[in-house]
């Protein structure tokens, strides 16, 4: 179909950018037509699309039921109907931490209008319908995966059969507005941009100080009684070298960390960027998953670990370990 086209030249065109992360979601709508004798009505609609981190960009794909609009004046049961499919481009202004943010975009539909005639001589009329479409809206996230949104969309040109029972021409703007829930999906992609270079992990520092090495025993030089000069000279021991302590088998940690424990995680969770809730999140961990504790930093919210996970790191709040 001709949204395909579009939505293929706007991910060419962002080739390179690096993927925030995709999300979907799921809407009930309010649809209305231009005319004061059609009634309005209420559907459904769901969507999915991808934001860019590095631009302030996202992609999306929709598919709305604008649901069956009767028409006044007629016989019960005629009225207008559409559904179809969309792809936009859209500015998305981001508003905090968690992701809310509001947005406007434009784009392409591609569906199918229908006039349908119950209850009288003529049979039900059904033909494509196609063009542009504009909107804004805006996510208000409760967590960071989250969250409620608002849409607002403008359909152009969407056919209505106003031209019947001479043609199936005539064509009308129909307004869609939709409230629903979006899910933010998680991604593998890194948040940070190619030049970011994190600062080297703190090293883990025990709670008690290393023993310290023994230092290596030199024999004393025993002193030798005069001898006749013929005599031969009496060698002195070399000193005996030091026995080297046997070598210390470290698990592959970050920065050199030596690790203080490990625990299982009592439900998943995420690997954080710094030790706090709203922060950076840097990968996700199974429940009964096993970690490698570093470093132990109790603040305000609560006691956080260091911890690494198959080859990732990051915070992990003790609440969620066994």
């Amino acid at each position: 179909m001709k949204f395909v086209n579009w939505l293929g030249l706007g991910a060419l065109a962002m080739s390179g950018v690096a993927v925030a992360g995709p999300y979907v979601g799921g809407a009930g709508t309010f649809s209305q037509y231009e005319y004061e004798d059609v009634d309005d009505a209420t559907s459904f609609a769901a969507f999915a699309g991808y934001r860019f981190d590095q631009v302030p960009l996202m992609l999306e794909v929709a598919y709305t039921d604008a649901g069956k609009h009767d028409i006044r004046g007629l016989p019960s049961g005629v009225g207008l109907k559409f559904s179809g499919v969309r792809g936009s481009l859209g500015y998305f202004a981001k508003l905090d931490s968690k992701g809310s943010g509001v947005w406007l975009k434009g784009g392409y539909y591609d569906g199918d209008a229908d006039l349908e005639l119950t209850n009288t001589p003529f049979a039900d009329r059904s033909a494509s319908s196609s063009g542009f479409t504009y909107g804004l809206g805006g996510d208000w996230k409760l967590t960071p995966w989250f969250g409620l949104r608002f849409d607002l969309e403008n359909y152009v040109d969407v056919r209505d059969f106003s031209d019947f029972p001479d043609s199936d021409a005539g064509e009308s703007n129909v307004t869609v507005i939709s409230l629903g829930v979006v899910l933010e999906l998680p991604s593998g992609t890194s948040r940070l941009p190619s030049s970011y270079a994190p600062a080297p992990a703190p090293a883990y520092q025990p709670a008690y100080p290393p023993a310290a090495a023994p230092a290596p025993v030199v024999p004393a030089i025993q002193s030798q009684p005069p001898h006749p000069a013929t005599a031969a000279p009496t060698s002195i021991p070399a000193a005996s070298q030091p026995t080297s302590a046997s070598s210390t088998i470290k698990p592959d940690l970050p920065g050199g960390m030596v690790a203080a424990g490990v625990r299982l995680t009592a439900q998943p969770t995420m690997l954080l960027r710094q030790p706090r809730s709203g922060a950076p999140i840097d990968g996700s961990i199974p429940a009964g998953a096993e970690l490698q504790l570093l470093q132990r930093v109790p603040n305000a919210q609560g006691v956080w670990w260091y911890a690494s996970y198959n080859g990732m790191s990051g915070w992990v709040s003790e609440s969620a370990l066994k």
